[in-house]
């Protein structure tokens, strides 16, 4: 049995916990200057010696990228959001009754302490596309009421706004090896 959600848990766990939201700008910002470096360095090169327009063509931008994401960075730090926390600690308290039809007898406060055990990503062919797309599977951790752990699977594929939640340990795989005697 298995039901369907809008959002990533261990994100709304982070949200409810800190109280702002879970974004990962500054990652993008530094890997697209990156990329555009690299690019004006290749355009501007000349018989293998770079040109010193092509230093000034990739640090201005680079410079100001990377302002942008501190400046974010700070201001993510500075102001938390209330509301952000309010609305978080609302979604989880849906996904706590959602996984007591499952059987997962957990509270709000033990949920917040969830751990994320393992993650798998495997290629899948989606049958409306003919292409082929990565799906995540996470094996999350959940503390119950008695003092045991429930592992819960949270499948998703990319691109898609869905996440799949069922009930679902993670099962090791064993291999045989021949002994030396």
């Amino acid at each position: 049995m298995s039901f369907i959600i809008d959002y990533d848990i261990l994100k709304k766990i982070k949200e409810s916990n800190h109280g702002k939201p879970v974004l990962h700008y500054d990652k993008f910002v530094i890997i697209g200057t990156l990329i555009y470096a690299g690019c004006e360095v290749v355009k501007k090169t000349t018989n293998g010696k770079i040109v010193s327009d092509a230093i000034m063509d990739v640090t201005i931008p680079f410079t100001v990228a990377n302002m942008v994401g501190v400046g974010i960075s700070f201001l993510k730090k500075c102001f938390s959001n209330p509301g952000v926390k309010i609305s978080a600690n609302i979604t989880l308290e849906e996904l706590v009754n959602k996984l007591a039809k499952l059987e997962v007898n957990t509270s709000l406060e033990l949920l917040k302490d969830a751990k994320i055990n393992t993650i798998e990503y495997e290629m899948v062919y989606v049958d409306d596309c003919k292409a082929s797309k990565i799906k995540q599977n996470k094996y999350i951790d959940i503390p119950l009421n008695n003092g045991y752990t429930e592992t819960i699977l949270q499948e998703h594929l990319f691109g898609d706004d869905e996440y799949e939640i069922s009930v679902e340990s993670l099962v090791k795989e064993k291999t045989l090896k021949l002994a030396k005697t």
